[in-house]
This record gives C-alpha cells, structure tokens and sequence, in this order.
C-alpha cells in the first residue's frame, strides 16, 4: 500500500500532499521551490503540502484508460518531472529509480513523483547504499545488479530510469537487460518510431550517456 497520500479536502479544488519517510522533506521542497504545485503551501503543523487542482489522478489510472500517452503529454511530463531532479541534485539528492506508482498527474499537464523512499543524498556525485532497499519498476543495470552492501553508485542513474518510464507511457515497451555490445543497437530498435524527434534525442542521452538534456 501507498503511505504516500494526495486526499482532497471538501468539495473544491483543494488538495493535501502528506508524504512519509526520512527524505520527504527535500521532496516537498522540490515541488514547493519549483513552483510545480499551483496556489501551494507547507503546513508545518500537519506536515503536508496543501495546493489547488481541477483534477488529479495516479499514473497507474492514466495508463489504464489511455493505454498510453501522447508524445505531447511525454514531453510534458519530462518537464515537470525533471523540474524536481534539477532541484533535487542542486540540494544534494537523487532518485536512484521511480514506478509508475510513484508519479500523479494533475490536471492532465503535471506529473509530478511523490516516493522519498526512493530518493538518496548525494555526496561527490554518488549516492550511498547502506541498507536493503526498495527496487522499483525501473532502475539501471547499476541497481538490479547491485548485491553488495555498503556500495556507491553515480548519481545519475536516475536518468536512466526517467527515460524508461517515458519509453513505457509512450511505446508501450520495457527495456530488458542485454548484452553490452547489442545494447545501442537495441536501444536504437525501441527508439525508432520517434526517431530524430526532441524526445528521441532526450531519451537516448539518458539511456547512453547519463545527460539530462532539457527540451
């Protein structure tokens, strides 16, 4: 179960963000500082974002009625969704990895990623894994391969993880593991029906190089 929460609050457009877990702060600071959120603020009392939206709903639901999404609504969510990692990376932090699960969609324009269980500080461009953790549904070779603790890994894994979730909402395909020396070629596979496209050109940096281009 999900014990990060978006309730509505009576009968208007009123939300309340109650997020749980040790790095839930820099992740309320990244939807607060970025201005992601509209008419947002941090209720210290309750500790929880309020903010107003005309809808909101799970990716998860989205991708169950839509099936998937249109390479307007990608790039809309490549927005939003690097908006939090920009700002997370200049205060030290990094998602190592994110599921569907993770994102909610407000308003059909923002998606926005609500799991701090997923989040690491960064020191010296890596993030340190101390203790047995949660592997979502889309992380880099670095994680699934990771069986060794403590153990650093580039902070910039999350880069690969962001584009596949892209890959899935919008090609309706999971990157599996493949050799190293047929993996650009599989890649490029994926890729082809955006070839040469902004979000083409977004993902296979992401995938290959760890570079968060902005577009």
């Amino acid at each position: 179960m999900n014990k990060n929460k978006i309730t509505k609050i009576g009968k208007g457009s009123s939300y309340k963000l109650l997020l749980q877990g040790e790095y839930k702060s820099p992740l309320y600071l990244s939807l607060l500082k970025t201005g992601i959120l509209t008419n947002a603020f941090y209720n210290a009392e309750e500790d929880a974002i309020f903010f107003t939206a005309e809808q909101i709903r799970t990716l998860s639901d989205y991708l169950d009625k839509e099936e998937s999404l249109t390479e307007a609504k990608c790039i809309k969510m490549i927005d939003t969704l690097t908006k939090q990692i920009i700002y997370l990376e200049r205060t030290n932090y990094a998602f190592y990895g994110v599921s569907v699960r993770d994102i909610i969609v407000i308003n059909d324009t923002v998606f926005i990623n609500i799991n701090p269980d997923t989040l690491l500080p960064v020191k010296n461009n890596n993030m340190l894994f101390l203790n047995p953790f949660l592997k979502p549904q889309f992380v880099s070779s670095d994680i699934k391969q990771l069986t060794k603790l403590p153990s650093k890994i580039d902070c910039k894994v999350g880069y690969y993880s962001l584009a596949a979730l892209i890959i899935y909402c919008l090609l309706n395909e999971e990157i599996v593991e493949i050799e190293e020396k047929q993996r650009i070629k599989y890649i490029e596979t994926i890729l082809k029906p955006i070839f040469y496209t902004k979000i083409y050109w977004f993902l296979k940096h992401c995938l290959n190089n760890k570079i968060l281009l902005l577009i």
